[in-house]
């Protein structure tokens, strides 16, 4: 088909004539663009119209050829052309150069499709520029090129794309907006995670709050809201740290599920947690201890309304294991409103059966998803695997500690974002979880945490940050920042800290490095004592 560009009239038509003959349909695009162009000559349109007869019936005169571009296009997109070789590393493909003629050259035969789609979506463009739904699965195509091969672009894997064409980040970025959120859309619908975090994070960088009014009509919101209860965490927090940036001025559906997503995220580096319900204190006692070694952290309620409550306090919650035993809401009905939430509604849930099960593990394994039944006698080995087999069936990917600390610290650092200027967010909804993030986390997290607390103050985030900065056993770097963030707080809230954590602070002054002694300064001037502590301190550590 590429052949088709010839500037040779004789030549065209002969190969118009060849296609007709054999009936190839996927030449029916570029024989109708041929019948559509002004340009064409009426030997050629009377040949084209041909060989479309003789391939399809006469209403294909009537589909234009950007339809029939795009039919390709996606049917190239979804495999269902076979095109690639599979047998080998590379396949040869096809194109016109002017001035040289048709030539092949190899390429990577797991992109073959790709490259074909994306070709196809050009020449729809080429057909009638007006064909916009081409430019969405081009950037669809490009993307998912470069996601299969991983260290090839896709300059570098089409062999006739020019050397100078830009970045495919430049494109998804350059179309606008309105194309990237059809790309996302597209992505979320097939399940393609990778072209989905990147369509995400060319949102963040130039989507604005026009967009999201447009949707505001539907229940689901757009595509970046959907995307908050994408089953893959990268694709939630890249939604929700896109939907941040766009610092939206008034409320739109789905705004209250962004600040949940990011506290997911700053909760990475909490370590795994699961909520265990089980109101037999032998079997609960076995499987908590059991849990606890094979490192996760255990949070255990005796019965249906211990467990919904401890479900939404907790700050992460990787799998929840319910006894058939539960009471006073069963475990049917835990199941039910932890499917309805949509914190909770990927969670892997494994119910622990007993003998007198009243409702069928079955029934309920066939009712609801990413739900499996065990006996109760199941060993925390065992039981582990089988949570992993839930998270893969639900899509969802466990990130590494680089991702997962790097996700953490951006989230920590849009929330203090958020807490200084959002007119539609709130970061008193991570606050817990942020208090929390204190403890155990890597430094450069702490003191980005410490920067988002200074901005929702109260006492007990005060007296949170007192216990880090007098801390001896606590670096400098986090120290230091949590005094001074101390000091910012309590300019607004004043002095709640408790007696002994002034004093720990007033003995600061003793200390024989001036960056933590400066900064206990200041933050003994905000908490604004009493006049003659002033005096005191100078007696003590001035006079001669």
């Amino acid at each position: 088909m590429r052949s088709l560009r010839t500037p040779n009239a004789k030549l065209k038509e002969t190969i118009i004539d060849i296609l007709g003959d054999i009936k190839y349909p996927y030449a029916l695009p570029a024989l109708k663009a041929i019948v559509e162009n002004p340009e064409t000559s009426d030997g050629l349109k009377a040949a084209a119209t041909r060989a479309i007869l003789k391939t399809a019936d006469e209403a294909m005169l009537k589909t234009p050829a950007k339809t029939l571009y795009l039919d390709l296009a996606n049917k190239h997109y979804y495999g269902k052309i076979a095109s690639g070789d599979p047998r080998r590393e590379t396949t040869d493909i096809f194109d016109w150069v002017e001035g040289t003629g048709l030539l092949y050259r190899a390429a990577p035969s797991k992109s073959v499709n790709e490259i074909l789609a994306s070709r196809a979506c050009s020449d729809a463009l080429k057909a009638d520029p007006g064909a916009l739904e081409a430019v969405a699965l081009w950037v669809s195509s490009v993307m998912q090129m470069e996601a299969e091969l991983g260290d090839k672009t896709a300059r570098e894997a089409d062999p006739f794309l020019p050397d100078t064409m830009p970045s495919v980040d430049f494109f998804a970025r350059a179309v606008g907006q309105q194309h990237l959120y059809n790309v996302l859309d597209r992505a979320l619908r097939d399940h393609n995670t990778p072209v989905a975090v990147r369509a995400c994070k060319a949102l963040e960088d130039v989507a604005n709050e026009e967009f999201l009014t447009l949707y505001g009509q539907t229940d689901a919101g757009s595509p970046l809201v959907m995307a908050l209860t994408y089953p893959d965490q990268r694709v939630r927090f890249a939604a929700a740290f896109a939907l941040a940036a766009i610092r939206p001025k008034k409320p739109f559906t789905g705004a209250g599920k962004v600040v949940p997503v990011l506290t997911e995220a700053l909760n990475l580096e909490a370590g795994k947690s699961t909520l265990l319900v089980e109101a037999d204190a032998n079997n609960r006692n076995r499987l908590q201890a059991a849990l606890k070694e094979n490192g996760w952290n255990v949070v255990v309620a005796l019965n249906g309304n211990q467990a919904i409550s401890s479900a939404r306090a907790m700050p992460r919650i990787d799998a929840v294991l319910v006894s058939s035993k539960t009471q006073h809401v069963s475990h049917a009905d835990v199941v039910s409103l932890l499917r309805s939430d949509y914190t909770t509604a990927m969670t892997p849930i494994v119910v622990l059966s007993w003998p007198d099960d009243p409702v069928k593990a079955s029934w309920i394994e066939s009712q609801i998803p990413y739900l499996k039944s065990v006996d109760q006698t199941i060993e925390a080995d065992a039981l582990t695997v089988e949570i992993d087999n839930l998270k893969k069936a639900a899509g969802s990917l466990v990130l590494d500690a680089d991702a997962s600390r790097s996700a953490s610290l951006q989230a920590s650092q849009v929330l203090k974002a958020i807490a200084v200027s959002s007119e539609v967010y709130s970061a008193k909804r991570a606050r817990q979880s942020l208090i929390e993030s204190l403890v155990n986390r890597p430094d450069a997290l702490v003191i980005s945490v410490l920067g988002a607390l200074a901005e929702i103050p109260d006492g007990e985030i005060t007296r949170a940050m007192a216990t880090v900065g007098t801390n001896a056993e606590r670096t400098k770097p986090v120290r230091v920042s949590a005094l001074q963030a101390l000091a910012q707080a309590a300019r607004f809230v004043g002095n709640q800290l408790e007696k002994k954590q002034i004093e720990a602070v007033q003995a600061m002054a003793a200390e024989e490095d001036d960056q933590l002694r400066d900064a206990a300064g200041e933050a003994l001037g905000a908490l604004d004592l009493d006049a003659a502590d002033g005096a005191k301190l100078i007696l003590k550590h001035a006079a001669n």
